[in-house]
């Protein structure tokens, strides 16, 4: 919902907010985020925009400049018509947007939903003034969770939130799911999010591998989400030699809808800041096994809500699946990780909070 109009509106009730994401793939975590967020505020009367040019066609060196020139457009196009320039992440397109927004008086605010890994050399340096001069520029900065705040020493804490409620009405029947993709009594574990090395998808084939030459536990592993280029031959590969013990289940809008043929759900990570893919994974009601990175430990109680297992650590990992398999709790502990889920981590509480943050950013913007 756009309107031309900006000539007072700073007097109203609700302010209109342009989002930018560098992300352009629904499997990210970023994309969720935006795309829910907008939804709510939408049905609090927010007007709000996000504009779509990103472009996968072009050789990776250039996207981003290509995305900074079509930002600096968008904005400049947009600026009768918003109050509030809603950034993600500490990326070039986000201090290109906050200046441009700075120097046009509109409102800033960049959300950090995780940090990169440091590049060396001259690039890491690049990378690395980017993020500062992001932070300097922005009106306020909001990360998704406690410990990327302390990485940063500064900013607000807003945990991501989910549709709760939705997810579960969007869940299709056990029995259902399961005949439809030939699975009987096997133990069904679910991993959501970009299939990359950094989200530790290697150490799960790895978990896997070794539980079946055990046979320790039939299991079924079922895979959503976009495939990393740099490993797509392998996990093509992983995929054949499993003999149907993995299934690829593409990348879709709602993966939840199949989580009901799940007994747990796994994140073996090295880095996160407060993933979405846990937190829909809860709102489903199952068990999760992940890494204590970022904010996940905020979330995951030992032996209450899932288990957590070390960084990098298939061994370690496919011995906490084993035992998931095992657990007389693991019914129990999926229905307390749901209900962790719609008391702390409900889409409802995080809107609020924004709401609240931008109406503070509206008036300090009137002096």
């Amino acid at each position: 919902m756009m309107r031309s109009d900006s000539v007072g509106h700073l007097g109203k009730a609700q302010p209109r907010v342009l989002f930018l994401t560098p992300y352009a793939f629904r499997g990210s975590g970023v994309w969720t985020f935006v795309t829910n967020l907008r939804k709510e505020l939408e049905t609090q009367s927010v007007e709000t925009s996000l504009p779509d040019f990103t472009a996968r066609t072009v050789p990776s060196v250039l996207k981003s400049a290509l995305v900074c020139v079509n930002t600096f457009t968008s904005v400049w196009r947009r600026r009768r018509s918003i109050d509030i320039i809603h950034c993600q992440q500490l990326y070039l397109q986000s201090f290109v947007a906050c200046f441009l927004g700075r120097v046009l008086g509109k409102a800033t605010l960049i959300t950090v939903h995780g940090l990169p890994p440091r590049s060396p050399g001259l690039r890491g340096a690049f990378l690395r003034l980017v993020e500062l001069l992001s932070v300097k520029i922005c009106n306020t900065m909001v990360c998704v969770a406690d410990s990327l705040r302390k990485q940063l020493g500064t900013g607000t804490v807003i945990s991501n939130g989910v549709r709760v409620a939705s997810i579960r009405s969007a869940m299709l029947p056990r029995d259902e799911v399961r005949r439809s993709l030939g699975i009987g009594d096997e133990f069904v574990a679910v991993f959501a999010g970009r299939i990359t090395q950094d989200k530790g998808c290697l150490v799960l084939f790895e978990a896997a591998e070794r539980i079946l030459i055990s046979g320790e536990v039939r299991l079924r592993l079922l895979l959503f989400g976009p495939v990393e280029e740099k490993i797509r031959a392998l996990v093509s590969s992983r995929l054949r030699q499993s003999q149907g013990r993995y299934t690829y289940m593409g990348e879709l809008d709602e993966p939840w809808r199949f989580y009901g043929a799940a007994d747990v759900f796994l994140l073996p990570s090295f880095r996160e800041g407060m993933p979405m893919s846990v937190l829909e994974a809860m709102a489903a009601g199952l068990p999760i096994i992940a890494t204590p990175v970022g904010d996940i430990p905020e979330a995951i109680s030992e032996g209450k809500t899932g288990w957590l297992v070390p960084v990098g650590d298939g061994i370690a990992l496919g011995k906490a699946i084993v035992a998931a398999s095992l657990a007389a709790r693991r019914e129990e502990i999926g229905k307390e990780a749901a209900r962790v889920a719609t008391a702390r981590f409900d889409l409802s509480a995080t809107t609020r909070a924004y709401l609240s943050l931008y109406s503070d950013l509206i008036k300090s913007l009137r002096g």
